[in-house]
């Protein structure tokens, strides 16, 4: 593979900050965020006696594991000029297509949750459900894609400005959490790609 390939899948929970094996939020911030979610928990007279904080923001960070590539798919499964460029038919019977695509933001609103089971003295385990809004914003600038046999199956060029704002009962847990991946090396995308 060509030095100037990533093929590790960019993730909403990467664009968020989250997780800590990408860059994203400092350690003191990780601390803070984890206060925040066990203040939120503690809501729920069951949890107030634990510090769930830091599971609360592990969860997250898995449940926002959502490859970028999904959420970009939703969106452009809609374009027109894509779904012509997937259907056009190259000799051999291959579809192959390299799509410069204009400047734009698309916006998206995820919705994880968290179960937590609490088992209080003899009473039955009591599941307690905590649901997460977390909207994204991708502005994507200068990007060209290839689409092959009606697929984006990489990116390249260009940039993605994320913006990502993390809500509990319409609060905003947290500032909204702002990155830019330039895309100076092309990104393989996985499991054969974004279907259109």
């Amino acid at each position: 593979m060509p030095a100037n390939t990533l093929t590790a899948p960019i993730t909403i929970s990467t664009l968020a900050g989250l997780d800590a094996s990408q860059s994203g939020f400092t350690a003191e911030d990780r601390k803070k965020l984890e206060a925040t979610l066990r203040d939120a928990a503690h809501t729920f007279a069951a949890l107030k006696p634990y510090d769930v904080g830091p599971t609360l923001l592990s969860s997250l960070t898995n449940a926002l594991k959502q490859p970028l590539a999904d959420v970009l798919g939703e969106v452009w499964k809609q374009r027109k000029e894509l779904r012509v460029a997937a259907q056009a038919k190259a000799p051999a019977s291959v579809s192959k297509a390299d799509v410069a695509l204009i400047d734009h933001t698309l916006t998206s609103t995820l919705k994880p949750s968290v179960t937590i089971t609490v088992k209080v003295g003899g009473l039955p385990p009591a599941p307690i459900k905590m649901e997460f809004d977390v909207d994204v914003s991708l502005t994507l600038k200068g990007l060209e894609i290839t689409i092959e046999n009606a697929k984006v199956t990489k990116l390249r060029a260009g940039e993605i400005k994320s913006s990502v704002r993390i809500k509990w009962e319409n609060q905003e847990l947290w500032k909204p959490f702002e990155k830019t991946i330039d895309l100076k090396k092309e990104v393989i995308l996985k499991d054969g790609g974004i279907a259109l």
